[in-house]
């Protein structure tokens, strides 16, 4: 049985960290949420004026407007809304499983230095990016293939993590 468990202690360990980590940094964020009442989180609010700004920056027509009733940011493309940017769209509980994971799978002190801010500010950017491009898709689009353009916004994102994921594991194994 000691032998067992000396096998499986790095995998156990993990397990135990990511869980920890996980649960920890989802508490913490549901407390806030909780608190908030009927506003717009702070992390939705910066995704979306983010993907506004993007918008905008590519010369659409392109402004916010909060709508507090459904706790969310609707994107308008001249004038005509496309996207609702609610609390599950701004990233952070994907930004909580990547720490999570960055932080149960064991690496050195220097990559953690340079590879969490790396990885944090490239999974927000492109987060902002697929929400301007959604909007972008459903301005253009007739509304019939909605459901296959969220179903690929959505998965984007945990493809782009389980790629940074991989980068952690190569970084970082022996």
């Amino acid at each position: 049985m000691k032998n067992t468990l000396q096998t499986f202690k790095p995998a156990l360990r993990f397990l135990g960290v990511f869980l920890f980590v996980y649960v920890l940094l989802v508490g913490v964020y549901s407390i806030y949420l909780n608190n908030l009442s009927e506003q717009v989180d702070l992390f939705t609010k910066g995704a979306a004026s983010a993907a506004i700004w993007l918008l905008g920056a590519f010369n659409f027509q392109v402004m916010g407007i909060h709508h507090p009733d459904t706790n969310s940011v609707w994107i308008y493309i001249i004038d005509k809304p496309v996207v609702r940017v609610i609390e599950g769209c701004n990233g952070v509980s994907v930004i909580i499983l990547m720490l999570a994971f960055i932080l149960a799978f064991k690496g050195s002190n220097a990559n953690y230095f340079w590879f969490v801010p790396t990885t944090l500010a490239s999974v927000w950017i492109f987060n902002v990016g697929r929400i301007a491009w959604l909007a972008l898709v459903v301005n253009d689009g007739n509304g019939s293939s909605f459901d296959l353009y969220k179903s690929i916004f959505n998965g984007s994102i945990y493809f782009f993590v389980f790629l940074f994921w991989l980068w952690w594991i190569r970084l970082n194994s022996k």
